[in-house]
């Protein structure tokens, strides 16, 4: 009987070691046969390569089938090569998870439904940002900087759906690169990530963390956003008025305007703004230089943010803009990227919507630049006798404090 035992024993330990040699195989293959012409097969074969992600029995990855928040925080524990410890009696994923928790990567308060769910492209952003600050200093400073801005900084057509807490996890991923959007320019906060973005995005904030975040222009110009309000300094203009915290105000029967953005938008030459997305598409552009609020010797356009709100309902977005511009100023009577994000230009109201009375609305004022242009004033209509129009930007003189 003991011989009988031991023999079907060592079937059994054949049995395991041969479907291990199998799957092992299954995790080398570099020919996975399902991602050929997949736009993620240079991550996918990365990641399964370094072993934190394997591919199927079949020699398939499945890049398109989803994946459980348990399964993500496994994933970017083993990328990161963090130890973990299995728990006796726990779920699988236990000790990862609390591996991902001691290493300040998880909050267990972002899942409040459990660890099987497939997990959403915004919560794999604020895994991968935590990560990404975890592992190199310089990105947890801006991490920390990025609590200045506001989900109208996020040029995504879906931002309104983002909380203030999230709003700086999700600019690193963008402004780092981990992350991009839609051809809708929706970033799909809501939508369920699949593996391929999954390694994807783990690849990207591999990638990241060996370099400095100050050497990424993207994240350069959201802190300077963050602290300043505007990215004004990164394009070589002097910023004399401070735009962030309420000075630029007017307030004149029935309204109030508060500038909180001044974006400079180069249309021309050299880096382009991250923000560029939001306001402008080639669309856009033709619009401008058909009707001539554009020519050819203009660099750029200057885009100024405010928050206005009304005791009065406004039907016609001259109500509000009739009175308040930007010198020089561009009125563009129409733009699909005002639609699509949901704000007023000085022509033109989203979707044709009446402004609320009591309702804070994001509204926007426009200028463009060239190479003689010297300063960009704002200015308004209700001013007393002896008032002085504030100076915002202007060229080649010293940063006011």
């Amino acid at each position: 009987m003991l011989k009988r035992w031991t023999s079907l024993f060592v079937v059994l330990i054949l049995a395991i070691v041969t479907f291990a040699s199998v799957r092992a195989e299954a995790v080398q293959a570099k020919d996975l046969s399902d991602i050929a012409k997949h736009w993620a097969k240079s991550a996918i074969e990365q990641a399964v390569a370094k072993g934190y992600v394997t591919g199927y029995p079949d020699e398939t990855f499945k890049p398109n089938n989803t994946v459980s928040r348990a399964e993500f925080i496994k994933m970017l524990v083993d990328s990161l090569g963090y130890p973990h410890q299995d728990v006796p009696g726990g779920k699988w994923w236990r000790g990862y998870v609390d591996a991902a928790v001691s290493m300040n990567i998880h909050d267990e308060t972002d899942f409040k439904d459990g660890y099987d769910q497939p997990i959403t492209r915004l919560e794999v952003m604020r895994l991968t940002a935590r990560a990404l600050a975890g592992a190199n200093p310089s990105y947890n400073d801006g991490l920390t900087a990025f609590d200045g801005l506001y989900n109208g900084d996020i040029p995504y057509t879906d931002f309104r759906s983002l909380t203030q807490k999230d709003v700086p996890l999700v600019a690193l991923t963008m402004g780092s690169g981990i992350v991009e959007g839609y051809e809708d320019l929706s970033a799909g906060f809501d939508m369920t990530a699949t593996r391929a973005e999954a390694v994807t995005m783990i690849e990207r904030m591999l990638a990241m963390k060996e370099k400095d975040a100050d050497d990424t222009f993207a994240l350069r110009e959201l802190k300077d956003v963050a602290e300043t309000g505007t990215n004004a300094d990164l394009f070589g203009w002097d910023v004399l008025t401070t735009i962030n915290d309420g000075h630029v105000k007017v307030s004149y029967p029935s309204r109030t305007l508060v500038m909180k953005r001044l974006y400079v938008l180069p249309i021309k030459g050299g880096q382009h703004s991250l923000f560029e997305q939001k306001f402008i598409d080639k669309d856009m552009l033709n619009y401008l230089y058909s009707y001539e609020y554009l020519s050819d010797g203009d660099q750029g356009i200057i885009v100024g943010v405010a928050g206005l709100t009304s005791s009065i309902d406004l039907k016609y977005a001259r109500d509000w803009s009739a009175n308040s511009y930007f010198n020089p100023e561009i009125r563009p009577f129409y733009s699909n990227m005002a639609d699509k994000f949901g704000y007023s230009t000085a022509e033109s109201l989203p979707l044709n919507e009446s402004i609320k009375k009591n309702v804070k609305t994001e509204v926007s004022m426009w200028s463009s630049y060239n190479d003689n242009t010297k300063t960009i004033s704002f200015q308004n209509n209700y001013v007393n006798e002896g008032d002085v129009y504030p100076l915002i930007l202007q060229k080649g003189v010293t940063k006011s404090e």
